[in-house]
Formats: C-alpha cells, structure tokens, sequence
C-alpha cells in the first residue's frame, strides 16, 4: 500500500488512507502540488487519455456518447452485481437505445484498456464459475472520483474496490463468493491456499450475525476474515476474525 503515502509525511496513518480512497494510487498524482483541485484535473485528463487513445481511437468506437453512459454505469455501482442487459435496459429506460452485443463489446474494450476488471461469481459449494450477475471493479478509485465525484454513501463499494486492488497486489486470483444464497464478497486464490473475505464499513449489532454468517457456513479450513473500519475492536467469532482495513492494507 506504498501508493498511499504521499511525500508530505506528516500526514497520520488514516489520512494518507483516506487520500488513497479519494485520489486512487497512481504515481503521477504525487508529482503534482497536493491540492485537490490540481488532482482531480489530473485524474480527469488521464481518463480521458485512456478512453480516447485506449478504447476510442484504437477500436474505432463511434457512439462515443454510448460508451460514456456505460462507463459512468460501471464507476456508479461498483460493488453491485449486474449483467450486460442490466446496463442495456438502465440505458433504455433513460432514452438510449443500445444492443446487448455493443454493451458487451464497450465493456471489452474498457477492460482491454485496464480501465475496469470483470469479477465472476464463484459457487463454493458447487465449486463451479457462474456465468451471470458479475461484479465490476475500477483499476484506481481517484480516475472514478474525477468522473463522477466523491461520494461518502459510496463507502462499502469503495472499500471493496480498494481490498480487490490489494488481494490482486498480493497475486491471488479473485472470484465474487456465492454459499447457500448468500454472498462472500470475496474469494481469493493463490496456489494451493484460499482466502475468503467480507468487507463491511463497521461491524455493529445488527449487521454483525450477517457479516459472520455466510462465512460461518463454508464447510472447510481455508483463512476466513472479515475486513472493516473499525480500530477499537479485534473479535475472532469461531476462527474467523475481523481485521481494520488500513492494517490489512499495510499488512503481508
């Protein structure tokens, strides 16, 4: 998580993290004066460098506007599960008429370009690939926050985003978990080990037993954790233990 830490080091811990959720990880922004404006328009000429020279100029796209609306979709629900005729029917129903192959082809594209990563569910049990209802991430959180904003209510699929980041870092191979009809927001692989991770903004009460249980329910003895915010807190519930992001992130 060396991306985090900007050259201004008087920064706590949690402020540089909480940068790193704003203005993502690429080296350039820590060439520039550390002024929000100044990154942001930054992390904007860089996406649309990206899209015009990466998607645009090389695949000849000609509904430009097309693929912008698709683009904003992915960056607005990341941590959400759609298909590609879910994006096509949300841009029906706003006045945009566009074919399940075109939607399929512009995601393509942008994955091509290291803009997004597709993530496919994974059921556990059955231990098989799903072929539907996958998951999109952003290869840096700060290009997102240029294009459509920053959000605080967006903080669970920002989170996920980042520990997706990290677990690719890391190596693994990395699969959205489906047991018995509940989600495992992660499932993560590298050689003959197996990760499993949830990650909730904060462990309470009432979302405790929720967090806890689909992770309860896997029937072997790979490392299960679930990753939040909170720092006042270190429960380990039957073997699977909660873990503060920024320590997970700084962690090997």
């Amino acid at each position: 998580m060396q991306s985090i830490i900007q050259t201004n080091q008087n920064l706590t811990l949690q402020e540089h993290f909480k940068n790193f959720l704003h203005f993502g990880g690429l080296s350039g922004i820590h060439d520039i004066e550390w002024d929000a404006n100044r990154l942001n328009l930054y992390l904007y000429d860089t996406f649309n460098t990206i899209i015009f020279e990466d998607v645009i100029s090389r695949n000849g796209v000609r509904d430009i506007d097309l693929l912008r609306r698709v683009v904003n979709y992915v960056m607005d629900n990341i941590g959400n599960t759609f298909s590609v005729k879910t994006i096509s029917d949300f841009l029906k129903s706003h006045g945009c008429n566009s074919s399940l192959e075109t939607v399929y082809k512009y995601l393509q594209m942008l994955e091509d370009a290291f803009l997004i990563h597709k993530v496919s569910r994974y059921d556990i049990k059955g231990k098989k690939i799903l072929k539907t209802q996958e998951k999109y991430y952003l290869s840096d959180l700060g290009l997102r926050h240029a294009v459509i904003g920053y959000r605080d209510n967006d903080i669970a699929g920002i989170l996920e985003n980042a520990v997706y980041l990290e677990l690719l870092r890391r190596g693994y191979t990395v699969h959205i978990g489906r047991q018995s009809g509940a989600e495992v927001d992660f499932v993560a692989d590298k050689n003959d080990d197996r990760l499993y991770v949830q990650v909730t903004y904060i462990l309470t009460e009432d979302n405790m037993d929720r967090e806890f249980a689909p992770l309860e329910a896997i029937e072997d003895n790979y490392s299960k954790i679930i990753i939040s915010t909170d720092s006042l807190i270190n429960i380990n519930r039957g073997g699977i233990r909660q873990q503060n992001i920024i320590d997970f992130m700084m962690s090997e």
